[in-house]
This record gives C-alpha cells, sequence and structure tokens, in this order.
C-alpha cells in the first residue's frame, strides 16, 4: 500500500504540473479575444461528460445497483443506506459535516458527493484509498454498513429477494450473489449518476450555454492556476495534493483539529495534510467543504483555497467571478436518484395472498426497453436527461427514503 501510495504522489505531482503548464504556456485569453481561443485552450485543461442514456438506465445491474443504494436492511442496525450519507438535496454529498454509520458512529471525513467520481482516477474518497467504485462499495459493509464480516450481507440479500435481480444482472457468472457483484452493481448505479452542465455544452461548440460573467470567472480560474490541479473532465480527482501548500490551512478553515491526511496511512512527513484534489462538478451544491466539512460558503472555500494553495489575496469581485463560473459546473439532478418500492425488472410479477406479497423468480432483462438521444443538446435538453428512469421502475411507487439527521 505505501508502494503504491509514493508512486501515485509522485506522478499525481508531475500530472500537476504538466496541466499547469499546459495552462500557462497557451496563449491567455483577455476579452478582446475570441471565444474560440478560451475554448480551445479550456478543452486542453478539461473535458466533458458523457451523457446518459436510457439504454444505460436500463441495464440490469444498474436496476439493481439502485435498488442496493436505497436499502436500508441491507446494514447491521437495518437504518442505514448508501443513500444515509449522500443526500439529493445536496447532490449526492452530505449536508452534515461527519455522516452517521451502522454503529452510530461518526465518519471521519465529511462524506462526499457520489455524482460524476467514479471515474475519478486518482481513486474514491479523500484519501484515493479505494481504486474504484465496487472497492468502495464492497469496504463500506465492514465500514458504514457495519457489518464484522462481508459475507454477513450475503444472507439478508437471499432473504430479501435479490437472487432474481442479480442473476439478472450478471447472468454468465455460476454464483451471481457475491459480494464482488454487489459492489459492482453499485459502481453501475453510481456511473449512471453524471450531470453534464452548461459548461460542457459550452465545450461542445454552443456559444450560448455561459453568459459572458461566466466566461470571465472561466478565464480567471485558468490564469490563476486553479487548473493546475482541479484539470480533466471533473476538474479535480486526478491527482493528491498538500491542502496548505503556500501557508496552513487550519487557520482559515477554523478547523478543530487538522488532519494529518495521507500521512496516516504513508507515515511519511511529507504526506502530512495530503488529499485527493477534490472534483469541482456541482460544487456549488455540496456544502459544507473540505475533508472536515470546515467551511459552509463557496465565495468562503474559494478564498481560503486563494490563499492557502496558490497564495493569492482575491478582491471580492475575483472571489464572485470565480463562483459564477463554478456554479456553470451544476448539472440537473438525475432523476433516477430515487428509492423505488421494487426495483422491478419488467417482467417480474407481483401477486398478493393475503397479507403475503409473493414474487416470481422469473427475470428477463431483455424486455427493457431503450429510447433514443436527442441530436440537439441544449440546458433544456439537459434538464430532460436528468427525468431519465429505467423503464422498469416507470409504473412504480415512490417509498420513503432515509431520513436526513
Amino acid at each position: 500500500m505505501r508502494l503504491r501510495y509514493d508512486r501515485f504522489i509522485t506522478i499525481g505531482r508531475l500530472v500537476n504540473m504538466a496541466w499547469l503548464l499546459l495552462g500557462l504556456c497557451m496563449p491567455v485569453v483577455v476579452q478582446s479575444e475570441s471565444t474560440d481561443t478560451l475554448r480551445a485552450q479550456s478543452k486542453a485543461l478539461f473535458g466533458t461528460l458523457a451523457r446518459v442514456t436510457q439504454e444505460e438506465l436500463n441495464r440490469p445491474a444498474v436496476v439493481l445497483g439502485q435498488r442496493l443504494f436505497w436499502d436500508m436492511r441491507l446494514s447491521r442496525d437495518g437504518q442505514t443506506a448508501c443513500a444515509s450519507c449522500h443526500f439529493r438535496e445536496a447532490y449526492g454529498a452530505d449536508t452534515r459535516v461527519q455522516s452517521t454509520d451502522a454503529r452510530g458512529k461518526l465518519t471521519r471525513f465529511h462524506s462526499m458527493t457520489i455524482f460524476n467520481t467514479q471515474q475519478a482516477s486518482a481513486g474514491l474518497r479523500w484519501l484515493a484509498d479505494r481504486d474504484s467504485g465496487a472497492a468502495q462499495a464492497i469496504g463500506s459493509v465492514t465500514g458504514s454498513m457495519g457489518f464484522d464480516e462481508r459475507t454477513e450481507l450475503l444472507p439478508l440479500l437471499q432473504e430479501y429477494g435479490y437472487a432474481p435481480a442479480f442473476e439478472a444482472a450478471f447472468p454468465e457468472s455460476g454464483k451471481a450473489v457475491s459480494i464482488e457483484h454487489y459492489g459492482a452493481a453499485l459502481e453501475a448505479y453510481q456511473r449512471s449518476l453524471r450531470t453534464p452542465a452548461p459548461f460542457d455544452l459550452w465545450l461542445d461548440g454552443d456559444d450560448e450555454a455561459l453568459s459572458e460573467r461566466e466566461l470571465a470567472g472561466l478565464e480567471r480560474f485558468v490564469k490563476l492556476g486553479c487548473a493546475g490541479c482541479h484539470n480533466g473532465p471533473l476538474l479535480g480527482g486526478g491527482a493528491l495534493q498538500r491542502f496548505g501548500v503556500v501557508s496552513d490551512y487550519g487557520s482559515r478553515t477554523g478547523s478543530r483539529e487538522p488532519d494529518d491526511g495521507l500521512m496516516r496511512v504513508t507515515g511519511k512527513e511529507e504526506d502530512r495534510y495530503v488529499f485527493r484534489v477534490q472534483p469541482l462538478r456541482n460544487v456549488a451544491k455540496t456544502a459544507p467543504y473540505f475533508h472536515d466539512g470546515s467551511v459552509k460558503g463557496l465565495k468562503e472555500a474559494i478564498d481560503i483555497m486563494a490563499d492557502v494553495q496558490l497564495g493569492q489575496d482575491l478582491s471580492d469581485e475575483a472571489v464572485a467571478e470565480l463562483a459564477v463560473f463554478l456554479k456553470a459546473l451544476t448539472g440537473s439532478m438525475p432523476e433516477h436518484l430515487v428509492r423505488r418500492r421494487a426495483c422491478r425488472l419488467s417482467c417480474r410479477r407481483e401477486s398478493n395472498k393475503g397479507n403475503r406479497r409473493v414474487r416470481s423468480t422469473e427475470c428477463k432483462p431483455s424486455s427493457c426497453g431503450s429510447s433514443s438521444a436527442s441530436t440537439r443538446i441544449t440546458r433544456s435538453t439537459l434538464r430532460k436527461e436528468s427525468r431519465l428512469i429505467p423503464d422498469s421502475l416507470r409504473d412504480t411507487e415512490p417509498a420513503e427514503v432515509p431520513v436526513n439527521t
């Protein structure tokens, strides 16, 4: 593990420098220059998110993952689900400073958003200590879900009738209901929680997608050097970096006790206060900010980052301009970020016998349909696409969701 981090941190720092040099070496865009120049520079630094399709949402693994994500019964206390720490109103993040796990204990870090993050190349979580969404989901079984052993989950999956859905999602497997497939299904669902934003439309050539003020904020973002770390399609998530490059972060954030970060894993002093660079997609909606949730406001977070990372004392106008651009990274809420009464494939039938509900065991994913995407993509299109849900769920009724406590 230590060797992996040593190698990754070295590569990450080199990548950050390369991105920064790329931004600095390209012509600095000023107001009089064309939008095309800024777009070309931005395409080199960033990139767009792939849009979610109906076909993707109809995949049995995605349908299964959605059901698993919201099921509180699959935990030690029967009251905790993945959704218990990732709220709809916070764009897949937690509105609390710390989350509470199934043992009633507080998490070490603030629970970050799950939107778009499955493709973060540095890995997941604040220390990039999970290589994939599947690894994160599997690790959470003995983490947030509170079980002593991962295998304790398997009888519950059988008891609550998940076997047909697992068999539909993983038909080639001799043993469909497994911890590995549990992780794979949750990753598939979370990968579908993508939120293309006006910024993506602009990168693809729509001049009307961003306002002049949003473009000015983007220009400032690049010129200041923010893209040295916050680059790639997620505007972050590609490397680990010290929080407080120029000065101590704790004095600015008001953190009660600064966390040592990656140093806890590697034992190296040089890794003190090193964390994964956070993606900035939907950042205007995912407060509180930083690993300890110590800052509530976006503008305050911008001001702190400019100070402790870049040594810049920004004016109120500069901070406001950057905030306007960051808000243009907000996409529409995925409509399938909801819990359904039953994550039924369209071929599963239910009937009531007395007070007992009986489910059929047949499940044929081929009955799920798909729809074609629109050719003309606008802000309105993004909002419509966010309302896509699996065909197999269209006739189900919303059920009670985990309480935001």
